[in-house]
């Protein structure tokens, strides 16, 4: 396995778990080569995907068009855009976020008490 497909399918790896990934390029060329790489990785796979690019090229990004946004992935994104908005550093990458948030509503179920009626 080559660098290039490492970092594919680790990116690959990403998209499945976040939704989308995005990532930087020192070239237009670098990131055109990584778009076609995730879109054939992607059609292997059996993922539907969008790729992108910024205006100059060097930003490019891949969306997963089939994900499903969770409720602690969207409490993740607000706490991740008001920390923004506060001009704060993000505290952890996305995805240790969205455990956060799926940590915190964990709710204890009381056991049942037995059905006598039957």
């Amino acid at each position: 396995m080559s660098a290039g497909e490492y970092i594919l399918r680790g990116d690959l790896q990403a998209l499945r778990r976040d939704g989308s990934v995005t990532t930087r390029w020192a070239t237009a060329g670098e990131a055109a080569r990584w778009r076609a790489g995730m879109r054939r990785l992607c059609r292997a796979a059996g993922l539907r995907v969008r790729t992108g690019a910024s205006e100059d090229g060097t930003l490019a990004w891949a969306l997963h068009a089939d994900y499903v946004v969770t409720a602690a992935e969207t409490e993740a994104a607000s706490r991740a855009i008001e920390a923004a908005l506060d001009g704060e550093p993000q505290p952890a990458a996305f995805h240790v976020l969205v455990r956060q948030a799926q940590r915190e509503m964990l709710r204890v179920v009381p056991p049942q008490e037995p059905d006598d009626t039957g």
